[in-house]
This record gives C-alpha cells, structure tokens and sequence, in this order.
C-alpha cells in the first residue's frame, strides 16, 4: 500500500489486499444498530400511512360513487388497491432511508408513485377492456397520493420536534479544513431539524487545536478517518468542499465506509440554494451539480404578480367590516388620522409609501431620539409610545392589513422580504441589497421564523434566501405559516 500524496488515503494496488483489509475493518456496533431502529420504525408507520390512505380514500370514493349498493368487484378493487400502492411506492424509492426527512425528495416520489398508479389502472382498463367508474377512479387515486403526502407531512413535523429534543439524531463526522469544519458547525447547530449530530472532526490541514473552543472532538487527519469512524460510531461522514478529494479518493472512502455501515455525505458547499435549483449532470464520469439562475423574471413572476392582486383585491372586499371599525377606534382614541405611511425602498431601489393602521401616538418619531440626538427607544414590548389598541393590532398583525392596498397598486407582494427604509441598509452587507431584486412583501420568511425576535443577521439570511429560492408553491407555504404565527401572536410588539 502506497499514500496518495497530498491526500493521505490509501491508494489500492492490490484488490485481494483492499479486501482483507475491508473484511478486518472494525463491523458496526450493537449502539449504531440501535440507533438506527427508529428509522426502521419510521419507514413502517410510512408503509401503514401509505395502506391507510389506500384504503380510506379508495373506500370513500366507493361510498360516494355507489352508496351501500357497491358493487363486489370494486370493492375488492379497493383492497387491493392498497398493495399495489405500496408496491408503486416502493418502485419509486420512496421508503429509502436517505429520504427520511428530505420533504422535497420524498414527496416527488410519491407524486412520481401516483402517476404510475394512474398508468396502471389505465393499462388494466385497455388491456382487458374493463370499464372502469371514472368518478371512482378520480377520486380514489388523487385521494391516495393526497393522503399519503398529508401523512409524510404529519411524520416530518413529529419528526422535526424530535430532532430539535435531541432525538432521531445521526452522529456525524465531518471532514475537512478548520475553518471550513467551524463555519458547518455553527450552520448545523443553529438548527436541530435536519438531524446530523456532530461528534468529531478528521482535519485535512492545520492544528486540532483551533478547534478546542468549539467543544468538537479532533480525531486526526484523512489517515485517520475509519478509525475515527469506529472510536466515535459515527453514521454519517460528511466530507466538506475543503477536503479537496479527488475522485479516486472518495471512492476508496466510500467503499471502506460501506462496510461499517456508515453514510458518506459530500457538501458542495453551496449556501442557502435550494434543492430545486440544483441538477446533477455527469461529465468525464463524474457528478457535478449545476445551480440554476433564480427566477427573478418570467412567467412565473406573472402568475405571482397576477395571484397577488387578485388575493388582494378578493381580502379587502372580505375584510373591510373589520378594516373600518378599526379605523374608526384609532380615530376615536386622538381624533387623528388612523393610517400610517412612510417611505420605504422597493422593487429595484424605487421608493414608495407603505400604508399601516396608526398604532403609536402622534409624535412618535419626535419622541424616539433623546436631546443628544442618540436613540432612545428601541422596537421591543414595552416601547411607551405603543398605543394599547396599537398593542392589540400590533400583537396579531392587524395593523398590516392596509398593505394590501399596496399590493393592489402593485408596489408590494403577499410574500416578500419586508420594504425598510433606506437608512436601515446601513447595518446590513452589501448582499442584502439582493433583496431589492424582488417586491418587498407583507410576510415572509423572517415572519413566520419569529418576527421581531429575529435578529438583524438571521433576518438578513432569510431574506435572502427567500430571493434565491423563490417559488408559487414557496408562497403559499410561507402564507399558511404566517397564518398560524399571527394567531400564536409571538415575537410581535
């Protein structure tokens, strides 16, 4: 056995050899296997998802198409319909461990099931010239697949809460340079959901000791990552962009890693880029992922743009029986007028007015700076200029129905990084200027993660984030979040 200079992982000469060195490598421990069984259960409650849906949504159609006078044939078309589903999901990969958490992925598969489903029965409906009951069919398989999603959903949100409690973890190696170990760190323990827990480090450079203050445990360098592997029963090596492997290394990696068990995990490290925006493309036998330009025009925007003002229009006309009696309470409290405006930058840096109910006192922006001229108050619970009916509108995010106005004038978006006026841009980057690429919004990513108790940085990412990876179906998602965060009332003041 030789070393890859540069690289320090074993170069294979002898394949006999790299066998009997696989076959003596350390076999995974009775703890891993333990650890693993919730997955195992995970995929069993998803299976009985799966059989549930089936069922129910096949036994509900044949309810609803026939009534109690069903025919046998359909009913037992019902039944069977279950394992067949399960064997579609099955074809579709869908129960793979890789996929426990991974929402994107794992409802792909299931929509990717749905439609073989569909194909299937329409083959069988051909193939033997059955006539099967449209109404029955139309209901039973969207019902399945739409159950079955609605369950997976059900599963990643207990499982998230179990993640964030410190169980359903993956302990977890990571590979790579200090800096590039340090800054994954902070990334993976500011949040608990994705279920990787970090328990050590292999180095490819520099002095273990820059890693003392992290608390993480160094175990070498890329001699040493097996070993580190069996000392810390490790279920997952991530290899991080600054391992610099070539692809002869992560092979011999993975191969060793195979036998004990272990995932390998490569980070691209690509920020804040969703999955959607990424496609796997071969060249030269080797992986390489191709991020596509975020959608900051075309079509799509349309149809946002279209979708906005048609929302908007259709909530002033629903809630204007609330929107006057309101105007009318903020007016009787001082006799002025009940809306706020200020100037705020939009689209493409284009200043414009964004309307609010009025929930400070009049002279709010006199009483906010001291003699001196320093800020005396900061936006926080107990700001004395607060109004209590300001309070109350501030508390459930009343006083931002008036938005919708600008919505309507097109100046604003349902979703969208929040419009700031243009000394606030001051204590951001100059990345966060990329936010101007976009419609500010009413809600949006920072609003359902805690609105006010987000701090200036966290807000900066997400909102960014949100310009990278916007979508429709993004939207709708963030507007059903923010539903439930202006009900809950935290974080607003």
């Amino acid at each position: 056995m030789s070393v890859l200079a540069g690289h320090g992982l074993p170069e294979m000469r002898r394949p006999v050899d790299d066998l009997a060195l696989d076959l003596a490598a350390p076999a995974p421990t009775r703890t891993r296997t333990r650890r693993r069984e919730w997955q195992t259960t995970y995929i069993a409650v998803s299976v009985l998802i799966d059989i549930t849906a089936a069922l129910g949504a096949a036994g509900l159609a044949v309810a609803l198409r026939f009534g109690e006078a069903a025919p046998t044939l359909y009913i037992a078309g019902s039944l069977a319909l279950a394992p067949l589903w399960v064997l579609l999901v099955t074809m579709s990969r869908a129960y793979e461990h890789r996929f426990i958490g991974v929402g994107t992925e794992a409802c792909r598969r299931v929509l990717h099931a749905g439609v073989l489903m569909m194909a299937t029965v329409a083959f069988v409906s051909y193939a033997f010239k059955a006539e099967i009951s449209r109404g029955w069919v139309v209901m039973a398989i969207p019902g399945t697949v739409a159950l079955s999603l609605l369950g997976r959903g059900v599963q990643r949100v207990w499982l998230a809460r179990q993640r964030a409690s410190g169980s359903c973890v993956q302990r977890t190696l990571l590979v790579g340079s200090p800096g590039a170990v340090r800054w994954t760190l902070t990334r993976l323990r500011a949040d608990k959901t994705h279920g990787m827990d970090v328990v050590g480090a292999c180095l490819t450079e520099g002095d273990p000791t820059e890693l003392f203050d992290t608390g993480l445990q160094a175990y070498g360098n890329l001699d040493d990552i097996v070993d580190a592997v069996a000392k810390s029963e490790a279920e997952v090596v991530t290899v991080l962009s600054s391992a610099l492997l070539n692809g002869d290394d992560m092979r011999r990696l993975s191969w060793r890693l195979e036998h004990l068990g272990t995932d390998l995990v490569v980070c691209s490290g690509l920020s804040d880029i969703s999955g959607a925006r990424v496609t796997i493309r071969s060249a030269g036998n080797s992986p390489m992922l191709q991020v596509a330009r975020p959608r900051l025009s075309g079509p799509a925007r349309v149809v946002k743009g279209i979708f906005d003002r048609t929302a908007a229009l259709v909530g002033l006309v629903l809630i204007s029986p609330i929107l006057i009696p309101v105007a009318l309470i903020i007016w009787a409290g001082d006799r002025k007028n009940p809306l706020f405006k200020q100037q705020r930058l939009g689209l493409n840096g284009k200043a414009f007015h964004v309307y609010k109910f009025r929930t400070m006192v009049p002279n709010a922006d006199q009483l906010r700076f001291t003699e001196d001229g320093d800020l005396a108050l900061a936006k926080g619970g107990h700001d004395p200029r607060i109004t209590p009916i300001g309070r109350f509108l501030r508390k459930y995010s009343v006083d931002e129905l008036p938005q919708l106005l600008n919505v309507l004038n097109g100046t604003m978006s349902l979703v969208g990084p929040r419009p700031q006026p243009a000394h606030e841009f001051d204590a951001f980057s100059s990345d966060y200027r990329r936010k101007l690429l976009v419609k500010p919004g009413m809600t949006g990513l920072w609003q359902v993660s805690g609105r006010s108790d987000v701090t200036p940085g966290e807000r900066e990412a997400l909102d960014i984030r949100y310009v990278e990876n916007w979508s429709l179906t993004h939207d709708v998602a963030i507007l059903c979040k923010t539903a439930r965060a202006v009900i809950a009332g935290s974080g607003a003041y």
